[in-house]
């Protein structure tokens, strides 16, 4: 599996921030299998988030994500990375 994103996050309040994301990937089942990047699957969205308390950082986030193929999904999480 590859995968390579990109994400801008601006934060309009101190406690909320909306993003936006684009990324690329592939998966199989062995590394011969990637076909010189041939197969690559596109996809796009967005979300917010809200930083649970304020004096620390546990965000809470809702992200909603589309594929070129017609695919989507709804993502929901909490304390996320950075």
């Amino acid at each position: 599996m590859y995968v390579v994103q990109g994400e801008y996050r601006y934060r309009f309040k101190p406690r909320w921030a909306v993003n936006g994301f684009g990324l690329f990937g592939e998966v199989a089942d062995i590394p011969n299998n990637f076909y010189n990047f041939d197969n690559m699957k596109p996809s796009f969205g967005g979300g917010i988030r809200f930083k649970l308390l304020k004096n620390q950082d546990t965000w809470i986030r809702a992200d909603l994500g589309f594929g070129v193929d017609g695919s989507s999904g709804f993502y929901f999480g909490v304390n996320e990375a950075f």
